[in-house]
Order: C-alpha cells, then sequence, then structure tokens
C-alpha cells in the first residue's frame, strides 16, 4: 500500500473503498447528461496517478471510450498535495448546449474520430511511452548500481583480506625483532631494553643469571650442528619450565642465556638455578645430561649500576665454569 499524502503524528486517517474508475466515470457522465442535457464539449483534467493506473489495469481503451459520443479533450496532470489527503480525481468541465437535448448516438467504427480525441489519445500515449522510458532508465540505473555495489563489496573484501595480511606479517616481523629464531625466547635487543624498563627502585631487589652450556662445541664437533641446536633448544625450554612468567629469559649469545628476575634476592634466585640443574638431570643428549654454568649477582640498592650488576654475574658465571671444568677434567670418568 502506498499513501500519496503528508500525514502528521496523532492524524486519524481514512482509507477509502477502491472503485471501478471507468464504472464511476461513465456513471458520473450519465447523472451529468440527465441533468444538462446535451454536451458541447468535456475538457477532462485526469490525476497522473490514476492515468497510471488505468494503464495498469489496461483500462486506457475503455475509458476513452467513455467520450467517444462528446468533443473531448484530456490532459494527464499532477494532483494537488495537502496536508492529509491528496487531489487524487478526475476534474471535468462541461460544456452545455441549449439545443433540445437528444440521446448520444451509438458509436459507429465508420465514424470519424473527432480531433480532440485523437489529439488527447496521442497525448496521452506520448506520455505513457516517456513513463515506460523513464521506468526503463531507473531500472538499468539500478541494475548498473547493484552491479557496482557488488564490485564494491568483492573490493572491499580483498581489501580486508590485504590487510589481515599486512597486519600477520608486521606481527612476525615484529615477533622476529624481539625472538631468537632457533629457541623462541627473547633475543638480546629485547633483554636489552628489559634492563632499561627495570632500572628503577619499584623493581628491587633486582637479580640476574647468566647461564652457559657447557659441550656445546663437542656436539658440533662429534654430532653435528643439529646435535648443537637440539642442546640449545633443550636448555631454552629448561629455562622456560622453571623460571616465572615475570622473569625475562633471553638468548645472548650462542651459548649464553641471561635471566632478569625482578623483586627476586639472591637467596630465591639460588633456589631457582637449583632446580633448572635438577631438571636438567633429566633431559639427556645422547647419553649425556645437559649441563650449564651459572652466575647470579643482585642489585639490592638504586645508587647500583645494572650493567655493572650483570657484568659481575657474568664474570662469576666464567669463574664457575673453569672450576667446574677443572673438576671434571680431574674426575677419573
Amino acid at each position: 500500500m502506498k499513501l500519496f499524502c503528508n500525514l502528521l503524528e496523532g492524524m486519524e486517517v481514512h482509507l477509502l473503498e477502491a472503485t471501478d474508475i471507468v464504472a464511476d466515470t461513465q456513471i458520473a457522465l450519465e447523472k451529468k447528461l440527465a441533468e444538462f442535457g446535451p454536451f458541447e464539449g468535456i475538457l477532462n483534467f485526469n490525476c497522473i496517478l490514476r492515468t497510471q493506473q488505468l494503464h495498469r489495469m489496461n483500462q486506457l481503451d475503455a475509458y476513452a471510450d467513455l467520450f467517444k459520443s462528446y468533443p473531448s479533450a484530456g490532459f494527464s496532470t499532477y494532483g494537488e498535495e495537502y496536508i492529509g489527503h491528496i487531489n487524487q480525481t478526475a476534474t471535468m468541465l462541461v460544456f452545455k448546449s441549449d439545443a433540445e437535448w437528444m440521446p448520444p448516438e451509438p458509436a459507429s467504427e465508420n465514424r470519424l474520430p473527432n480531433p480532440l480525441i485523437t489529439l488527447a489519445r496521442d497525448y496521452r500515449s506520448a506520455r505513457l511511452q516517456k513513463i515506460d522510458e523513464l521506468t526503463h532508465q531507473l531500472q538499468e540505473k539500478d541494475l548498473q548500481l547493484q552491479e557496482t555495489t557488488a564490485a564494491l563489496r568483492q573490493f572491499n573484501i580483498i581489501l580486508e583480506e590485504e590487510m589481515h595480511e599486512r597486519s600477520k606479517r608486521e606481527e612476525e616481523i615484529r615477533h622476529l625483532s624481539y625472538h631468537d629464531t632457533l629457541t623462541g625466547l627473547f633475543n638480546r635487543r629485547y633483554y636489552e631494553e628489559a634492563m632499561r624498563r627495570l632500572d628503577a627502585p619499584k623493581f628491587l631487589p633486582v637479580s640476574i643469571v647468566i647461564a652457559d652450556v657447557n659441550g656445546l662445541k663437542f656436539l658440533n664437533d662429534t654430532y653435528g650442528h643439529e646435535m648443537g641446536d637440539l642442546l640449545i633448544q633443550k636448555t631454552a625450554e629448561s629455562l622456560q619450565r622453571v623460571c616465572r612468567e615475570t622473569d625475562i629469559i633471553a638468548r645472548w649469545g650462542g651459548d649464553e642465556f641471561a635471566i632478569l628476575l625482578p623483586h627476586t634476592d639472591t637467596d630465591n634466585t639460588l633456589k631457582i638455578i637449583n632446580r633448572i640443574q635438577e631438571h636438567n638431570q633429566a633431559v639427556t643428549i645422547q647419553g649425556l645430561p645437559i649441563s650449564v654454568s651459572f652466575g647470579v649477582a643482585t642489585r639490592t640498592h638504586p645508587d647500583q649500576d645494572l650493567a655493572a650488576v650483570m657484568k659481575q654475574a657474568e664474570d662469576l658465571m666464567y669463574e664457575n665454569k673453569r672450576k667446574e671444568s677443572h673438576g671434571r677434567s680431574n674426575h677419573p670418568g
């Protein structure tokens, strides 16, 4: 249902029952003919909406036949629109004759058409043809709009996929820039940035652990670099398994690891190292358990330089490594 009028909020609306335009017009003409007598002519202003309705219902010829017996001219017009209703009617001007009234003669097939009727029909036909052309153009534009919308939708899908792939690549690049490819641990770059972040009194005490894997060169020379890489990976897994989520573990060099432990004193750090050593004894490569040398240093006061604390842990690691190496060389096994 379409309403061609302006409706204000709260307005009461009455819908009239639809009737037959051709029958209603014939009744109206017959009443006026009986009241006024013969017509000299009829000027018909028909609402464009009524004309379109007649066209849709294939009643244009039947409507035109009502005026065959009278000189007439007609136009399809746009009705005047008011608040609450629209003038969707046919307004006719009937020209009365003073001659004695006679019933209209029946239409004859051989009768020449009235020029005004012909003119009105030609005008109506041209208007309807124009309406059909405009409707066809609108349909074509609607089809073009649908095709454009579909193309834009496909473009958006491709764009979203591209943005997702780009975001994924950027995430991979960020990950690689801060992680070691062999172990998945943080790399040296990230560890140095973490040291700068933890260089504040609120993180005290901060302990630093330097760990160096023993026997890497032996495995590389004897069994190949694949075994050496496996040793590095197993050591990294051991550090991750024992250390806490707040601890920062990084691969510092080829066979060296560095661990930052905020809010951790020396005693608690040594307990963590002991658990790592116990775990390493249960993991073997080529029949040999993992062996790692550790050095520990703790910053307890804000005046201490964190880089100097790390150097102290590194020196202790090398000292412990020499002692362990000397002990192994003197061992009868």
